[in-house]
């Protein structure tokens, strides 16, 4: 058994280390320009509630935890999984953000798996499984609208061509008519 004024003075300690960690997080941030990270923690409760069921520390959090969550939690569908770690996201603003890790990723992908982009060679494919979920979905999407729009492009200078062949044979007939 702990004494109680062992455990206060464990508990100040403990105060004073998160203050001084604020106060390194606030001198980075000032001397760097990043602005103040704002979000929605409407989702925390849900995350901070698991986590004391299951006799979890909810902040701050481990990526191993965070990914646990989800594991635990897979039936909830990737939209409502997203919503809940992007609040955990904004309650870690001053700690490292535990969301971004790859067991994280690798966790949502029993849900939603994300394909590399196939612009990707071999070696690098596995990298992309290493990148925070969100960061592979906005590549993934921005190399889908990439594609097709490259595609679109072909396809118009394929009609193009097409066009100027027909005006070119059209030409050349009416010399040899003439």
């Amino acid at each position: 058994m702990t004494s109680p004024v062992l455990q206060a003075l464990a508990n100040a300690r403990a105060q004073e280390e998160e203050q001084r960690e604020l106060s390194i997080c606030s001198s980075v941030a000032t001397r760097l320009n990043l602005p103040a990270v704002e979000g929605d923690t409407s989702e925390w409760p849900v995350f901070a509630a698991w986590c004391h069921a299951n006799n979890i520390r909810p902040y701050p959090a481990r990526p191993a935890s965070v990914a646990y969550f989800v594991l635990d939690n897979l039936l909830l569908g990737i939209d409502r999984l997203r919503s809940i770690l992007r609040s955990v996201s904004v309650v870690h603003q001053n700690v490292a953000d535990p969301t971004l890790g790859p067991a994280v990723a690798a966790a949502l992908h029993q849900i939603a798996p994300i394909a590399p982009p196939r612009s990707w060679p071999k070696q690098q494919k596995s990298h992309f499984l290493e990148l925070s979920y969100e960061t592979q979905a906005w590549y993934a999407q921005h190399e889908d609208k990439r594609e097709k729009e490259v595609r679109r492009a072909q396809n118009e200078a394929a009609e193009l061509r097409n066009k100027l062949k027909k005006i070119e044979r059209k030409d050349a007939e009416s010399k040899n008519a003439a």
